[in-house]
Formats: C-alpha cells, structure tokens, sequence
C-alpha cells in the first residue's frame, strides 16, 4: 500500500514579501546603472561625434584656403605681377580689385557692410573677407598674329567674356576676349579683343602694337576667389567661396556656394616683407595695409572659429570673441547655446609674390 508523502506549508508558500522587494531594489539599481552607462556613452558618443565633425570641417577650410592661397599670383614665369615692370591692363577700371592682378592678395578686416563686394551680400558682420587671384587654365601661346589676334594650344576651354592672362618671362597683358574660335584648326584657340564695354568689364584699347611675346609664353583665365562668412542653408554661420565670373552677354557677377556649415568666426592676418629680405617685418589685418603693402604680403594668417552643428553638447553655455592684437580667441563663460567649438590656426605662404 502507498503511502502518500506529506509536505510542508513552507514548501509550497513561494517567495516572501521581503525577498521580493529585495528583488525588485536590486532590479532598479541594476537597471540604472545600466542605463546610467548608456546615457554616460551616448553622450561621450555625440562630445567625440562633435570634435570629429569640426575637425574635418577645419581640415577641409584650412586645406582649401592653403591650396588657393599658394596658387594666389601665379603667372606662368613672370614675376613681376607686384611691381607692374611689363604689365599691360587694358580692362577698363583696371585698379578694380576683381581683376587688378598686380594685386593678387586683397582683403577687408572686420566687415560690416553688404556691398564691398558687387553681387555679393549678407556677409557676417565683424568677420573678414579675402580676395585671390591668379591665372589657371594655362596654355602654350603658339603664335601672335597682332596685338589683337593670339593663337593658343589646345585644351584651353576659353569662351567670349573670358578674363585672359599671357605672360612670358618679361611681360605680361591682360584682356578680355572678344571672341574665340577652337575649331578651325584642330590643336588650337584663337583669341581675339577690341576695345569697347562689350563684354564687360571690356577692354579701353587694344594691346599696345607691337607687345611680341618670346617662345616661353603662356596664357590663362583670370580666376578670382572671395572667401567670407554668411548664415548658411542650416541657419548657421557658413563659409563661402565666391567666384568672379564673366560672360559676353552679361555684367561680371560674383557666383557664390557654401563650402562648409557652422565656422562661426574666421579672421586673417598678413605678413609683410617691407625691405624684400625674404622675411616677415610686421604682421597686421587688412585695415592696416596700406596699399603699396598689399604688393610685399608673402604670408597669410588664418584663424578660424568651428562649431558643432547639435545644441547640447557642452555642459554650459558658452561664446568666444576674437582679440586682433593677439590674434586669438578668448573664451567666454556665456553664451546662447551649448554647442561645442574649437580654434584652429595657421599660417601659410605666398609661393608666388
């Protein structure tokens, strides 16, 4: 016969009370802690997310000024753009600094107005604007048939309106062309210029006759570049790049586009070789240059101001106001917002001045 086994009320009563709520405390403090090393990684996630996106935006501003800054007064193997031995401009308003090229470096300190610049607005009071020119699209000059009539190799990709450049080792003429023909004969452009305000700027004469060019001579478009600061497509400060661009049906405008969001501030300096002993006198901004100075720039200061595009990532508020004498940024316990920002400066040379 079975005999049935007998059990314990204890055995069947389940956890106590205290057991559960020992439980459920131990749940929550595990959860957050969990959670507090979550919220702790994300945020270090979107600080370290922050410096990263500033960083390579920095890289890419300083990058492109650089390259542009280095390129600023290249003339093929003449020389003497600064000191205007052998340099004919014919353009009318030749001192107009959008194509006077015996200025390659220019720039404005601390703008507060929206028209220093023709077809240009907006700019972000208190920054500086800089202004380079050189000569791209370069070219052998095969032949000069008059000093209105030039025959150029091939692959130059100049049009009527264009800005041109020739040079050689001891001169140099600037005009705008006329008309242009690269498909008579294979290989090469013929350019031509008369004198006129059609295309604008246009030129006041032709070339003085004879201006013979030796075999060393080249040709190129006048390229001139304005970098400043506006709000830009997010609502934030942006750096821009503007662009004279010429036509033959049209004014000279200066076509604009955003290279990089959020660079709050951005402030040049100019180094200045005042006895041409191949070193810097003086450094000063662009309000202090006279204007024979512009010609013995040989090195640019930069100084730029990025943000972080997010709200909330520093723990305070915070601002940063820029000292010209120092040539610094001082940072300030207060400010609109808590994003994050970062300094970066440097210095580059002029390789063509």
């Amino acid at each position: 016969m079975r005999i049935p086994t007998i059990q314990s009320r204890k055995q069947h009563s389940g956890f106590s009370i205290i057991e559960i709520l020992i439980s459920a405390a131990l749940g929550v403090f595990l959860t957050a802690g969990a959670l507090s090393i979550y919220l702790s990684n994300k945020e270090s996630y979107r600080v370290q997310q922050a410096m990263s996106d500033t960083l390579k935006n920095s890289r890419f501003v300083i990058d492109r000024l650089e390259k542009k800054i280095n390129a600023a007064g290249y003339s093929g193997f003449y020389t003497s753009f600064t000191s205007g031995l052998g340099l004919e401009n014919v353009l009318n308003s030749p001192t107009n600094i959008l194509w006077d090229i015996s200025k390659p470096v220019y720039g404005y300190n601390n703008v507060s107005s929206s028209d220093i610049i023709a077809g240009v607005t907006g700019f972000k009071g208190n920054s500086d604007v800089l202004i380079l020119k050189s000569m791209v699209n370069e070219n052998p000059l095969l032949s000069q048939a008059s000093s209105s009539t030039f025959t150029i190799g091939a692959g130059a990709g100049y049009t009527a309106g264009d800005i041109l450049i020739v040079t050689d080792s001891a001169k140099a003429a600037i005009f705008q062309i006329n008309s242009e023909d690269n498909t008579t004969v294979p290989g090469e452009t013929t350019v031509t210029l008369g004198a006129g305000a059609t295309p604008q700027p246009g030129n006041a004469t032709l070339l003085t006759n004879p201006i013979l060019f030796d075999n060393t001579a080249t040709a190129g478009k006048l390229e001139t570049l304005i970098y400043f600061l506006k709000t830009g497509a997010n609502g934030n400060t942006a750096l821009f790049e503007g662009r004279l661009t010429t036509s033959e049906d049209a004014a000279p405008v200066t076509s604009t586009v955003e290279l990089v969001a959020n660079v709050e501030d951005m402030h040049f300096i100019y180094g200045i070789d005042t006895d041409d002993d191949e070193s810097i006198d003086k450094y000063v901004d662009a309000n202090t240059v006279t204007a024979s100075e512009w010609k013995q720039v040989n090195t640019i200061g930069i100084s730029l101001l990025l943000a972080s595009e997010n709200d909330n990532i520093t723990l305070t508020n915070n601002s940063y106001s820029f000292d010209a004498t120092n040539f610094t940024y001082t940072k300030n316990s207060s400010g609109s917002d808590k994003r994050l920002r970062q300094i970066f400066t440097t210095y580059v040379a002029l390789k063509n001045l």
